[in-house]
């Protein structure tokens, strides 16, 4: 059972994954659309689509919009494709994924004959994910491998982590613990831990998982110890965000509950203790709460502890029903993880209704 709930933990990862948004002033953007002509207006317009699409997503559509509609007129290809793409990323946080598709897929087409560009590797990465939080995995891999390529011409370490810690992810859940391991350490070859402390702290959360799957399959301790380190090596970086901490936590919990003896259990719960403490403060913490239940009722279970567990399952339900409703793609720090956690709301409900049962 903490195996089974842990392995839903592995893809959170993917959150490494961001959806880019630059940083840019607004206002100068719009002075800009009003003085520049012809094909500078249009990168404009795409500009200021980008940068304000997490807090006016309708604006953003609309500007993006208007790229589209000026850069057809002025046979503007790479206008054209930037102006789908943020008509797709402002459907992406609109949890739409229906006009998300096809508008990436409308942009693809069209970078496909242009010069490698950011925004090129950026729409690979995310219809990666999609894939990913579709179930296709082995469909994946193919777009990983072309952002890789456009992330690597164009000089962007920063994306070319992002891929490799994406395709680890893919190695294992298909259960290739060394091809995961390679790609991990790949991923660090292109930060500095101490700089990018949390991006550093969700690669090491990821090899400590990677570790902590290797040891449930094999049973060997190595692996175990290996786990464990990780961990804490991820929770030794300075100023981290307190929703990557959960996940580091909770990983860690698990772990130590794993290994089922009277001291590491006491250390697990622990650190869920911590997770609780964390939730009523932290937006993307609160939703480790109802893995803490749903793994608390299966611990219950296993001891024959069966009216507690029924507690836990529906204490578990009772989150997810609460919280569902208000689960916005673009209330997260990285609108990835919304996707993710509608997915895990779902399996884990699944779990405490099975618990139930």
């Amino acid at each position: 059972a903490f195996l089974a709930a842990l392995m839903i933990l592995n893809s959170l990862s993917f959150g490494q994954v961001k959806f880019r948004v630059k940083n840019l002033n607004a206002d100068s953007l719009v002075a800009l659309i009003h003085e520049k002509e012809g094909t500078e207006k249009i990168d404009a317009l795409n500009l200021l689509s980008n940068v304000i699409c997490r807090k006016n997503i309708d604006s953003s559509i609309l500007l993006a919009s208007q790229a589209i509609e000026l850069s057809e007129k002025l046979e503007y290809q790479k206008g054209l494709a930037d102006g789908y793409f943020n008509v797709g990323n402002g459907y992406f946080l609109l949890d739409s994924l229906q006009p998300t598709i096809s508008n990436y897929l409308k942009a693809l087409r069209i970078y496909e004959d242009l010069e490698p560009t950011e925004e090129y590797g950026n729409l690979c990465m995310l219809l990666g994910f999609i894939n990913y939080v579709s179930g296709r995995f082995e469909t994946e891999p193919d777009y990983g491998k072309r952002a890789l390529q456009i992330y690597h011409s164009i000089g962007d370490s920063a994306g070319q982590s992002m891929v490799y810690l994406g395709t680890a992810t893919v190695k294992e859940l298909l259960q290739d613990s060394d091809s995961a391991l390679y790609f991990i350490d790949q991923a660090l070859l292109f930060i500095d831990p101490e700089k990018a402390s949390n991006e550093g702290a969700i690669i090491y959360n990821e090899k400590g998982l990677t570790h902590y799957f290797r040891y449930m399959r094999s049973g060997d301790t190595a692996d175990y110890k290996n786990a464990i380190h990780w961990f804490y090596k991820a929770l030794e970086l300075p100023d981290l965000y307190c929703g990557i901490k959960a996940r580091v936590y909770i990983n860690l919990g698990g772990t130590y509950l794993a290994l089922n003896t009277k001291e590491s259990v006491a250390k697990g719960l622990g650190y869920f203790q911590k997770i609780e403490n964390l939730a009523d403060t932290c937006f993307d913490a609160y939703d480790f709460k109802l893995i803490i239940a749903n793994v608390k009722g299966w611990r219950d279970f296993n001891q024959g502890n069966f009216h507690q567990a029924i507690d836990r399952f529906n204490e578990s339900l009772e989150i997810i029903e609460e919280r569902l409703p208000h689960l916005s793609i673009n209330a997260y720090r990285e609108p990835v993880l919304a996707y993710n956690w509608k997915y895990h709301h779902k399996v884990y409900k699944q779990s405490s209704y099975w618990g139930l049962y």
